[in-house]
């Protein structure tokens, strides 16, 4: 138990998509955080998730995925660069970096 923690769990460049997972002990309301593809950068402002402890979601870059579940970041092309190092880098609401994978 003890606070919200929340981590990257998975990046799929690909297929677009980031999973991410409260590993902690309280809910953690995601309103102004964002994740970002450090190579651009693109930025997706989250807003009204709130993760449970032990709860994942998958976010979805391009808009194209909306059908798919989790919660989707809108954009029009691809954000992440398959054949470089392209980190994902979760920021907290006061513009902490919390994680990167």
């Amino acid at each position: 138990t003890g606070p919200a923690r929340i981590v990257i769990t998975n990046v799929n460049k690909r297929s677009e998509y980031v999973d991410i997972q409260n590993i902690g002990g309280e809910a953690q309301d995601l309103t102004n955080w964002l994740l970002r593809s450090e190579r651009g950068p693109q930025d997706c402002a989250l807003s009204g998730i709130v993760l449970q402890p032990g709860q994942s979601i998958r976010i979805w870059a391009m808009a194209v995925d909306a059908g798919q579940g989790g919660f989707n970041c809108g954009f029009g092309d691809n954000i992440w660069n398959n054949d470089e190092p392209d980190a994902a880098v979760l920021f907290n609401a006061a513009g902490e970096e919390v994680y990167r994978r």
